[in-house]
């Protein structure tokens, strides 16, 4: 176990929460390794990780329906193998610039979803 932010600030937190929102830009199909390095470190808690209710926010510059389609993919086993319930999705396509999030309907879904939990 690396003693850093991720161990010192983060996962205490994590182990706290209730719900753990997994937020990334889409990098070639994937999540960021920013992301990726926490993913990576549940390794160590895998068990006390368990139970908790998940949410994937993500951000794509292209807009394809097949966009997400692996970061999905990857999202939904994450939360099978922690039995994770997932509370949803906001996936937002054809986001490449902070104005193209701000006037998409993406934010809106986010603050509904919030609001509906």
């Amino acid at each position: 176990i690396w003693k850093d932010d991720i161990e010192n600030a983060l996962m205490p937190k994590m182990l706290e929460a209730d719900l753990l929102v997994l937020t990334t830009p889409l990098y070639y199909f994937g999540m960021s390794a920013q992301l990726k390095t926490i993913v990576d470190r549940f390794y160590s808690r895998t068990g006390r990780l368990h139970g908790k209710q998940s949410i994937l926010m993500a951000t794509a510059y292209n807009r394809d329906d097949w966009t997400m389609a692996a970061l999905v993919d990857h999202y939904d086993t994450l939360v099978r193998y922690m039995e994770w319930q997932d509370v949803g999705k906001v996936l937002g396509i054809g986001c490449g610039s902070r104005s193209l999030v701000e006037h998409s309907k993406f934010g809106d879904m986010a603050e509904q979803m919030g609001a509906n939990l």
